[in-house]
């Protein structure tokens, strides 16, 4: 699995098939928004799988990277996916963005 983010390849080959997937659903929830961001910055320069998307063993601009792409997707293979939120007490992804100076 691996997507052009930004002009750069990312991701990994899978000898497996899956059902189709959106990378970014940190907290699997079943779509891709504000909360997703939220848990990739926690969780930002450590080891936490379900926030890294590209399996390099960090999370960083790489896995935030997926969320930006893929901002407010939902996963079409669940029929009562929430709708995605674009802010969380005031914080929108842009604000996430500049407060990890990715902005």
């Amino acid at each position: 699995m691996s997507d052009q983010v930004r002009g750069e390849t990312v991701g990994r080959f899978l000898r497996y098939v899956t059902p189709r997937i959106t990378a970014g659903d940190a907290n699997k929830d079943n779509v891709i928004d504000v909360m997703d961001a939220l848990q990739v910055q926690t969780f930002w320069g450590t080891n936490k799988a379900s926030a890294d998307f590209n399996f390099d063993k960090v999370v960083d601009k790489k896995d935030m990277d997926y969320i930006v792409k893929n901002f407010r997707l939902q996963n079409p293979t669940v029929s009562d996916a929430p709708k995605p939120k674009t802010t969380y007490k005031g914080v929108t992804l842009e604000d996430v963005l500049s407060q990890l100076g990715l902005k």
